[in-house]
């Protein structure tokens, strides 16, 4: 009779009982944390198994009751009469855990919502189990929320703070500055993403992301600009922005061409990179056999056996023992250098014994990178630095960048102009030293003699090509920072040229004052004169 008695509960959905005895084990889910797929409200079940875990199944939340007895009598054995089975745990049990106020569940959910966004963790996680069971065992009255709930949550303070950052924007910033970037996902959709940097009235440098949005294909120039015209609508900034940063490629230049009042800024940390792969170009072939040098380490077996001599032979690298204390110490605070690497490699073939060791041993032979290459690696290695240095600090942004850009490209110049060749002039050559191996013979070492001035000369001209002139204009930022303004990188002649440029453009700026202040003066005394009358 139980057992008839538990299926006509089942099929009964009609005669439906505010206080049905379901409601021991399910509690109602808050509209604000989670609804149905159609907007419905929730209940959930709240009853912890044998390890203290809740449930947590849902269940729409309407006049039937029948999913949620066929609920507890298959996955609990629950019926109800409160039968249990003896391996889980009591109702006195389930009833023990009361689940936290709904604004302690809010503010829950905002640290969790935090942490996945902070971390970049998968908005997945949430579901995990064992990520459940921890946040059960660390807090029991914490109702986890669902991937759909975390989404509610974020889309809840998206739209709570975007009218405030509008507001602060418009009140903090005179004039606005935007870095925007565009690529391409796995599933071949168009992203821009574009954010705003401005100095406020304290002259503190703030930086907001504005979004990320999907652009339609063809990613072109007309597509690009009504994306960013459509963005800074919404942000209420089209007014403020004066400059826009982007990398070299054409339909971003384009873009920003056809937007009126807006300036288009090189990217100085792409050009840099852009710079270099054309500047190598006479030394590709020696790229190419460390290329390969560095492929045949990558493989587990010569990786591990790299390591092993390094371990055996700890001191391979370091100087003769006729060389002074002093040079010494000065070499081991030093990183290992690209020269001393190859006593290494050579090591190898020295203790190779076993016949597979040999074999790897002859290859290593054949690959080998000369000394004269070597030496050639070391050179490069000191001019690229200057190099890294500037893109390393170029691509900052807690800090103001386009007056250290003219600073840093000066020196890079200065090293790259000792013996420059006529050779290499600005020309629109596109081939690049990292792309394209092409047709070279690498099986031999590089002829290295007259490579270094070779490149440097490349570099040279590359550099000019980019950056044409380095005067007057793009030296105001400089001489406007405190740390620069003595412009003593600069030649005599382009320090009196900028300073008298700048006095050119105070005195128009001060101008521009007065004659606002002029009409204003006037606008308010024709007011003055209406009021009168």
């Amino acid at each position: 009779m139980e057992v008839i008695g538990i299926y006509l509960d089942v099929l009964d959905l009609k005669n439906w009982d505010e206080k049905s005895w379901t409601w021991n084990y399910f509690e109602e889910v808050n509209t604000e944390e989670q609804t149905g797929d159609k907007g419905e409200s929730l209940k959930r079940c709240k009853f912890l198994d044998a390890n203290g875990k809740i449930c947590g199944a849902l269940y729409i939340n309407d006049s039937l009751t029948g999913n949620a007895i066929n609920h507890l009598l298959t996955d609990h054995e629950i019926s109800k009469d409160g039968e249990i089975n003896k391996n889980q745990q009591t109702i006195q049990t389930v009833m023990r855990v009361h689940k936290h106020k709904d604004n302690r569940q809010k503010e829950l959910r905002k640290f969790l919502t935090d942490w996945i966004i902070d971390d970049l963790q998968p908005l997945y996680v949430v579901q995990s189990p064992l990520f459940c069971r921890l946040i059960s065992e660390l807090d029991p009255a914490f109702i986890m929320p669902d991937e759909k709930g975390i989404k509610k949550v974020i889309s809840n303070a998206y739209n709570y703070t975007l009218p405030a950052l509008i507001k602060k924007i418009k009140l903090e910033a005179k004039n606005i500055s935007l870095t925007t970037d565009m690529w391409t996902s796995r599933g071949g959709q168009g992203y821009i993403g574009i954010t705003c940097s401005y100095v406020d009235s304290n002259f503190n440098l703030n930086e907001i992301t504005l979004t990320v949005n999907y652009v339609r294909y063809p990613h072109t120039a007309q597509h690009i600009t009504e994306s960013l015209e459509e963005i800074l609508e919404k942000w209420n900034l089209r007014d403020k922005v004066f400059t826009i940063t982007t990398d070299n490629a054409a339909n971003m230049k384009k873009a920003i061409s056809n937007m009126n009042a807006v300036e288009w800024q090189e990217c100085s940390a792409h050009i840099l990179q852009l710079i270099i792969g054309k500047g190598l170009v006479p030394v590709k072939a020696l790229i190419m056999r460390v290329k390969r040098l560095i492929e045949f380490f990558l493989r587990p077996k010569q990786s591990e056996r790299l390591k092993d001599i390094q371990k055996k032979y700890p001191n391979a690298n370091k100087k003769d023992t006729e060389d002074s204390e002093t040079d010494i110490e000065d070499e081991q605070e030093e990183n290992i250098d690209a020269k001393d690497t190859a006593k290494y490699l050579h090591l190898i073939n020295d203790v190779a014994t076993h016949l597979d060791s040999k074999k790897d041993g002859k290859k290593l032979k054949e690959i080998m990178i000369s000394d004269y290459e070597w030496d050639l690696l070391t050179d490069l290695k000191e001019i690229l630095s200057l190099f890294a240095e500037a893109t390393t600090e170029l691509r900052g942004s807690k800090y103001v960048t386009n007056s250290l850009r003219v600073r840093m490209l000066i020196e890079i110049i200065n090293t790259l102009t000792t013996n420059p060749s006529e050779n290499y002039t600005n020309n629109d050559e596109q081939e690049d030293a990292f792309e394209d191996e092409g047709n070279f013979n690498i099986s031999e070492p590089v002829l290295t003699f007259g490579l270094l001035d070779e490149g440097k000369s490349k570099l040279y001209a590359n550099l000019k090509k980019y950056y044409p002139t380095l005067t007057t204009e793009t030296l105001i930022p400089s001489i406007l920072d405190p740390r620069f303004k003595s412009l003593d990188f600069a030649p005599d002649e382009q320090k009196i040229k900028t300073e008298q440029y700048l006095h050119k453009l105070f005195e128009k700026e001060k101008g521009g004052q007065k004659e606002h202040l002029i009409i204003f003066i006037y606008l308010v005394g024709q007011n003055q004169k209406k009021r009168n009358l």
